[in-house]
């Protein structure tokens, strides 16, 4: 069934320092490897050079078009710019009772890996905000304390984490409280989606608990804050219904952001999902507006997918007459809607890679299965494996060899020359997360010019 389309035109923590005794949570880097930290980090390599690329060299240095593991121990939050992969390692210590947080940068081009530093904040899941105009990430971390109270037992405060890719450093970034009340008190985690440092403005979303009758459950909601004053500017309340905007790896237009949102009902104390179920597409680059909504019957919905270039929105939902999730375009600036590769398998999450290369997307090939949840409809295969697709040429490139779970794939931004390829993998059932990158020139994937090439003669 096809969804209803709308067009919208119009309408969308300095006092945790005083209140919890501060501390530095930023230990400096050490002079020579850790004793001790995760496990997997012992061996850590330390002093990477800082003039890569002086000599003006984009080769990638294991001469081999084969995958290679950034790190096999599961990431917290990763990102990555030229010639950097950044992640996050975190491990509570029952004594402390506190968590300690790694961060390490890896270095593409010899294959070292630097601890950059050490704190005690949990880092937002997932991704981290790569501002590229001013080579700096971001991200949101997280202290708790404790409330005396049944429920919450710990109550989050959040702190907004800058580092420079220039120098490597990380700094705690002062600012005013940018949370919404319901994600404090509900001991959110909090992600953030965009921050722009001229401005101060911030687009975060907040996945919380709250009570409803006896019964536990949780809400998200997103909003527009303010770093310097304070202000808050609502997108979505969570109390009114829940929306999902996914956070992503690397920076494509962030005055623009999409989710998945439905409604809510209450049945003998207990919430569930329910109508209606939509694509959402928001301006944030001033007060909040909703510039498309795309509305779809239960069960017919797969997760949403970020903003990409150009003003297009890329989803997938179901086909019903193959029962096979198949992706779609749509651009919400003049509502021309991109038609896709016909394949035999569920097509999920259909991204752009790059962007300086808006002809080069992916997505997965999620097997055959579905399993549907009543809001949305996901893939049930063991095994999701990343394809690229060339607008320009017509030609499809599988990257992934089918023993695992891939997704997220991105190439490298800030790159001289396009070519390396980042995405992360779990087993089947979910678990044992791992970071990998491939160079696609040296496999005969990509060619220099940033277009795929056809397969060679034989390999089906």
């Amino acid at each position: 069934m096809p969804p209803k389309i709308g067009l919208i035109f119009g309408f969308l923590v300095l006092g945790a320092c005083t209140l919890f005794a501060c501390r530095s949570p930023v230990k400096p880097r050490p002079d020579a490897t850790p004793d001790a930290g995760p496990d997997g980090t012992a061996d850590v390599t330390v002093d990477v050079p800082n003039d890569v690329d002086a000599d003006g060299d984009v080769s990638w240095p294991p001469e081999s078009p084969h995958e290679i593991d950034i790190t096999t121990q599961w990431t917290s939050g990763f990102t990555a710019y030229y010639p950097y992969v950044y992640y996050h390692f975190v491990s509570w210590d029952p004594v402390e009772e506190m968590r300690h947080t790694y961060l390490y940068a890896y270095h593409v081009k010899n294959g070292s890996t630097e601890l950059l530093a050490h704190y005690n904040y949990t880092p937002q899941w997932d991704y981290f905000y790569v501002h590229e105009p001013s080579r700096v990430a971001f991200w949101v971390a997280m202290d708790h304390y404790k409330t005396g109270l049944e429920f919450p037992v710990y109550r989050a405060y959040y702190k907004l984490m800058r580092l420079s890719l220039d120098t490597q450093e990380l700094e705690e970034v002062a600012t005013a409280p940018f949370h919404t009340e319901a994600c404090e008190q509900g001991n959110g985690i909090l992600y953030l989606l965009s921050y722009e440092p001229r401005s101060h403005w911030m687009v975060l979303t907040c996945k919380y608990a709250v009570m409803v009758g006896e019964n536990v459950t949780s809400r998200r909601e997103t909003w527009r804050a303010n770093a310097q004053t304070g202000e808050i500017q609502m997108v979505v309340q969570g109390q009114d219904r829940y929306a999902l905007f996914p956070d992503r790896p690397n920076e494509f237009d962030s005055s623009l952001i999409s989710g998945r949102s439905n409604g809510w009902m209450e049945l003998n104390g207990w919430v569930m999902d329910g109508p209606p179920y939509l694509y959402e597409v928001w301006d944030v680059s001033s007060s909040p507006r909703m510039v498309l909504n795309l509305e779809f019957p239960s069960d017919t919905m797969s997760s949403s997918t970020p903003m990409n270039l150009d003003g297009w929105f890329t989803y997938s939902s179901l086909d019903p007459d193959t029962q096979r999730l198949v992706a779609h375009g749509i651009n919400v600036h003049t509502l021309e809607e991109m038609t896709f590769p016909t394949v035999s398998y569920n097509q999920f999450q259909p991204n752009q890679i790059h962007s300086h290369l808006p002809h080069l997307w992916s997505w997965v090939d999620a097997g055959t299965r579905i399993t549907p949840y009543g809001d949305c409809v996901m893939p049930a295969s063991s095994v999701e494996d990343i394809i690229l697709w060339d607008r320009d040429r017509g030609i499809q490139r599988r990257v992934t060899d089918s023993s695992r779970r891939y997704g997220i794939p991105f190439l490298i931004p800030g790159e001289p020359l396009p070519r390396t390829l980042v995405y992360i993998s779990f087993n089947s059932s979910g678990e044992d997360n791992r970071l990998h990158m491939r160079d696609l020139i040296a496999a005969g994937i990509l060619d220099e010019t940033g277009h795929l090439l056809p397969e060679p003669e034989g390999v089906k």
